[in-house]
C-alpha cells in the first residue's frame, strides 16, 4: 500500500532564497541570473512494485527593474520500484508551472515527458543519496520514511 508523504518533508522549499549560494564576491542584483534546485518526493510499495510522486523544478531569476521572477515547473512521476537494487524506474511528464514561467523557456528547458532511474544509497544516519543509475551523477540527499522518500538537490547559482 502506498503511504501519504508527511508535511515536514516540504519544509525544504520554505527555507529557499534566490542567490543565497552566489558567491558573495558577485553582486547578483547587478548582474541577470538564476539560482535553481528541485525537490523530488515518491511514494512506493518497499516490497517493490509500483512507484508515484512528483518532482518540483524551483528557477529564480532576477529579471532586472521586476524583481526576482519565480518559475516553478512540476512534473508526475510514476514507475517502478526494485527493492533489491534500491532503483526507481521512472517516468515523468510535465504536469504544472506557475503562471511567472515564460512559456519559451519551459519548452527548452523541461519535456513534456522524459524518463530516469534512480539509486538510493542509504546512510548510517537515515539520511540517503540520490544518483542517476546510468550515470552516477549525483542528484541530491533526502530522507527515507516506510513507503516514502523525498530529495532536495543542491541549490546551483548561476550568473550571466
Amino acid at each position: 500500500m502506498l503511504l501519504a508523504l508527511s508535511i515536514p518533508m516540504l519544509v525544504w522549499h520554505a527555507q529557499c532564497q534566490a542567490f543565497r549560494n552566489c558567491d558573495p564576491s558577485l553582486d547578483s542584483d547587478v548582474f541577470r541570473g538564476s539560482s535553481y534546485y528541485f525537490i523530488g518526493e515518491l511514494e512506493f510499495d518497499e516490497n517493490g512494485g509500483a512507484a508515484r510522486g512528483t518532482e518540483t523544478h524551483y528557477n529564480y531569476s532576477n529579471a532586472g527593474e521586476q524583481g526576482v521572477v519565480a518559475c516553478h515547473v512540476t512534473y508526475s512521476t510514476s514507475g517502478i520500484y526494485d527493492p533489491a537494487s534500491a532503483l526507481f524506474l521512472l517516468d515523468a511528464e510535465r504536469s504544472g508551472h506557475s503562471h511567472d514561467c515564460e512559456s519559451e523557456f519551459i519548452e527548452i528547458a523541461y519535456p513534456l515527458v522524459t524518463s530516469y532511474t534512480l539509486q538510493v544509497s542509504v546512510r548510517a544516519n537515515g539520511l540517503f543519496d540520490v544518483v542517476r543509475a546510468d550515470s552516477g551523477e549525483e542528484v541530491g540527499t533526502g530522507s527515507w520514511e516506510e513507503g516514502a522518500v523525498s530529495y532536495k538537490t543542491a541549490e546551483v547559482c548561476e550568473l550571466y
